[in-house]
């Protein structure tokens, strides 16, 4: 079956909104946060509910071809459960995970007002990257060392295999 949709996944911080922007790609309906009015899940039922919201919207013909993924840590387990139990929902689009050092996303990250959620990214960056962000990627981008160009320039050469077997 073949792949027809991009998912950015990565720790706040690492890009993934500059890369839909440098991509061109309006954000208002490319960036889960901003097309999807969710709540962050308080619940498992509710991270169920937001996680379902989420596979429809992606499954959505009227959804860009590349998207960001929200950090919502029990929507992101919801998601990672469904993707071992109902593989079938996720084979239409791949998953790609931003991935930066710890070291690098804090120094990134220095420059953000809400210290808040940068303590919070900081505090969780092992549990969302061993357990959330690897087991939910299909593609990694290891993105220590390079600018956001050369990040959506690998984007971009994914993107333009879109529609085949070989994202």
């Amino acid at each position: 079956m073949a792949v027809w949709r991009l998912v950015l996944i990565g720790h706040s911080g690492a890009g993934k909104t500059m890369c839909l922007d440098r991509l061109g790609i309006n954000r208002q309906g490319a960036d889960m946060d901003a097309a999807l009015t969710l709540q962050l899940s308080q619940s498992d039922y509710e991270a169920a509910r937001a996680s379902d919201t989420a596979l429809k919207w992606l499954a959505s013909r009227d959804t860009p071809r590349v998207v960001t993924l929200r950090n919502d840590e029990k929507m992101l387990y919801a998601m990672k459960n469904a993707k071992v139990t109902r593989r079938r929902s996720f084979r239409r689009f791949a998953l790609v995970y931003l991935h930066y050092p710890e070291q690098e996303l804090e120094q990134h990250l220095q420059a953000r007002t809400d210290k808040e959620a940068v303590k919070y990214t900081l505090a969780t960056y092992d549990r969302f990257h061993r357990e959330l962000f690897s087991k939910l990627a299909d593609r990694t981008i290891e993105c220590s060392g390079k600018t956001i160009e050369a990040v959506v320039g690998e984007i971009s050469e994914m993107a333009s295999h879109l529609n085949g077997e070989n994202v």
